[in-house]
């Protein structure tokens, strides 16, 4: 995943407009567990994509901040 990461990080630093290697690379840090960096990557590629890749972004979106509640959700205590 590291590679990905890496080359999508490439791809931006030479792009900064291209919303599918903020994708791309929101889906490599999901995969790591880095859920705040593919809020991040999303948010970015929400602001630079198409209007085409909206409801994508969007859904993805909202999944991922479900999941980073639910992982930071406090234990109940006995």
């Amino acid at each position: 995943m590291a590679g990905a990461i890496d080359d999508n990080s490439q791809a931006i630093a030479l792009a900064p407009d291209y919303a599918e290697a903020y994708l791309n690379r929101a889906a490599a840090r999901e995969r790591t567990g880095d859920l705040a960096g593919a809020i991040a990557d999303l948010e970015q590629a929400k602001q630079v994509g198409s209007a085409e890749l909206q409801p994508q972004i969007d859904e993805t979106l909202r999944l991922l901040h479900q999941r980073l509640a639910i992982t930071h959700k406090p234990s109940a205590k006995p």
